[in-house]
């Protein structure tokens, strides 16, 4: 008992001061003693919180290898150690390693995970990781495409693994379907297409026709959500009306300003208590349910030179794109095989015409209504609301509450899982930070910009990066009577680690 007691606090001393915690481990338990993983395990997690990552490392790791050789090579046991590890790596800003890291953790978890909840959150992990590498821009020229595949794969992979664990009608589905949304505005950033993105990704310029395949794309998988919402989940209205926002958001985002009126147009309409009668005159083009469905389902084929490295290195891959439906309208084009070909299962949705199909009434009136008026209420037939339309002339405010929308300038992409693209600092201003006002005029553009401090730069970048940054970027503009207005003066204040340290690093264009 005394001996154990020493060989204990021999190990408390040594992660102390930051030494290896393996001889330690070994005194109390045999070199290969499954025992030592919990031990290694809080000595690791430890360090972590103390921001030791170079340290949690190798501790982390001599885990991992002990799971490995008390419980195979593909034990599941060894995914926290893995994560961790991960955690470690992005701290430290290895993202290389992290990479790597990332690659033997699907390979792992794809063998030992079954189809369930820890399944779906494996996945959305993994199309977060390719979602940041991507914003981080750690790949080279030729591999960007390649990332960007795995990132929709990934996404579309968690989507099909939810409606086979949770039913085509559970708002477990949300997380998938934004990711998907996500990875869209990834590739419309990359392909030169809105305003400006988080991190440091390049970008493309694009030509006319690419932009709009992108744009209805992105499109489609909003309207999934908003009718995912509206028809099944009988959201309320201000729900409703976010939905309509964030499809407004992609619109203006994208350039599309007449598409965007439209939709931040119901959703005025929504936050006035107003019933919609009918969507938006762009509904019969963007919101076909073949369109819809396609954009659930699937993503271009990666070459035959990229499927066979996938074979051999269990890694996901292929590229984004548009997709080509069979003559019927209703099915994706398989000319090869699927990018996530080491799982077969995964490459036949399971299902999207679920989503992807709406009633008899939202076919006939157009992807934003009718909209449901409560919980309790059916969507009203066409008929019947040709009716309502000619006999019900009460004031719309009459039926249901209101609320306030749309009354701020908002930077986009505004969608959840996207850091800011210039974090703004909210703790008092110093004199080493650049200190700007601003309007925001009627067309989202920055406008009236002055500079009230300019603090001096000793580096070679300077505060001046911030400001090209911040003309880039589009907003969401004031709402006033329906229609955008320049905004209040707007006071921003940017700390110096936005030009102490490679922050903007390529060139964007704007549309």
């Amino acid at each position: 008992m005394k001996t154990l007691s020493i060989s204990l606090a021999i190990t408390i001393a040594l992660a102390a001061t930051g030494a290896s915690a393996t001889w330690a481990n070994t005194t109390v338990y045999g070199a290969y003693d499954p025992r030592q993983q919990e031990s290694l395990w809080n000595t690791a997690i430890e360090l972590q919180a103390q921001g030791r990552h170079e340290e949690a490392i190798p501790v982390l790791k001599r885990a991992t290898h002990l799971s490995r050789i008390s419980d195979g090579l593909n034990a599941a046991s060894q995914l926290p150690y893995v994560r961790a590890e991960i955690q470690s790596y992005r701290a430290l800003g290895e993202l290389a390693l992290a990479d790597e890291r990332h690659t033997y953790l699907s390979r792992i978890e794809k063998q030992v995970l079954p189809s369930g909840p820890e399944k779906i959150d494996a996945l959305l992990r993994q199309a977060e990781w390719h979602q940041y590498a991507l914003l981080e821009d750690i790949d080279e020229e030729e591999a960007i495409q390649a990332r960007m595949g795995k990132a929709w794969n990934f996404y579309r992979r968690a989507l099909n693994e939810s409606v086979a664990t949770y039913g085509e009608s559970s708002a477990d589905l949300l997380p998938a379907l934004h990711g998907m949304v996500r990875a869209q505005y990834l590739l419309a950033g990359h392909q030169g297409v809105g305003g400006a993105m988080p991190g440091n990704m390049r970008r493309e310029r694009t030509s006319p026709s690419q932009s709009k395949a992108v744009f209805k794309r992105g499109i489609s998988l909003l309207i999934a959500i908003q009718q995912l919402n509206r028809d099944r989940l009988l959201a309320s209205r201000e729900i409703q009306a976010e939905d309509l926002i964030r499809m407004g958001d992609w619109a203006w985002w994208t350039g599309n300003r007449n598409f965007a009126s439209e939709f931040y147009g119901d959703a005025i309409k929504l936050a006035n208590g107003e019933v919609l009668k009918r969507g938006p005159t762009a509904s019969a083009e963007l919101a076909g349910e073949n369109e819809v469905r396609n954009a659930l389902a699937a993503s271009d084929v990666a070459s035959e030179e990229d499927a066979a490295e996938q074979e051999n290195t269990g890694e996901e891959n292929g590229t984004v794109g548009e997709t080509e439906t069979q003559s019927n309208g209703s099915q994706v084009s398989n000319k090869n095989a699927e990018t996530d070909r080491e799982e077969p299962a995964d490459s036949d949705v399971i299902n999207p015409e679920a989503l992807a199909n709406t009633e008899s009434e939202v076919s006939a009136t157009g992807a934003s209504g009718p909209t449901t008026q409560s919980t309790s209420e059916q969507i009203e037939a066409p008929e019947e609301m040709a009716t309502a339309e000619t006999a019900d002339n009460e004031s719309a405010t009459e039926k249901f509450p209101t609320f306030r929308i749309l009354e701020t300038p908002v930077p986009l992409p505004a969608i959840e899982g996207f850091e800011p693209v210039l974090k703004v600092k909210t703790e008092p201003a110093t004199e080493a930070d650049l200190i700007v006002t601003f309007t925001v005029n009627a067309n989202g553009k920055v406008d009236n910009l002055e500079r009230v401090q300019v603090p001096e730069s000793a580096g070679p970048r300077s505060p001046d990066r911030v400001l090209r940054r911040l003309r880039r970027l589009r907003f969401r503009p004031v709402f006033e009577a329906g229609e955008p207005v320049e905004s209040e003066p707007i006071t921003w204040v940017f700390g110096p680690e936005h030009w102490a340290s490679p922050y903007d690093s390529v060139t964007e264009t704007s549309t």
